[in-house]
């Protein structure tokens, strides 16, 4: 028996970004921390190619580079 609008309690997240047509937050994050490393990689600085170069540092996070989303 199909269900009303009355009977369903919620919508999923999926449900509203496809029929949205939006972009999940991961998407979102994914694409501009890309770009970001893009920019990075061709800088008009040179002081700002070093800041992809943090293999000596010792961090805490497990996810340390924007490739890494």
């Amino acid at each position: 028996m199909p269900q009303t609008d009355c009977e369903r309690l919620y919508t999923s997240n999926e449900d509203i970004h496809r029929d949205l047509k939006i972009r999940t937050v991961r998407e979102v994050a994914t694409t501009q921390a890309a770009r970001h490393e893009r920019r990075l990689l061709n800088p008009t600085n040179i002081e700002a190619i070093q800041l992809l170069n943090n293999s000596d540092e010792i961090r805490r996070l497990k996810r340390t580079k924007p490739g890494d989303l």
